[in-house]
């Protein structure tokens, strides 16, 4: 339930409190599962979703970068970039 939360609501601000209550357990329980299943944290697993849904945005030329740092949910062009830049080793 959680895992269809976040693919469906991914460019929006989605807490671990909230994910947590959708599925019954505390926020450390539900951060410790999350971590143990996907080796990876609810924040670095969201934000990978962006960073790929952007590549295919780039690749489709879809929009200019900052309309699509907007659309995915963040806060500027240069934010976008940053983030960019940590997940793929490019920019």
């Amino acid at each position: 339930m959680a895992l269809a939360h976040i693919r469906v609501h991914y460019t929006e601000k989605i807490t671990n409190e909230e994910l947590a209550q959708m599925v019954g357990l505390s926020v450390r329980q539900f951060e410790k599962r999350f971590k143990a299943l996907f080796q990876t944290s609810v924040h670095q697993y969201i934000l990978r979703l962006r960073i790929l849904r952007s590549c295919d945005m780039i690749i489709a030329r879809e929009m200019q970068f900052s309309d699509i740092a907007i659309t995915l949910g963040f806060y500027d062009q240069s934010a976008f970039t940053a983030k960019f830049k940590q997940v793929m080793g490019v920019t």
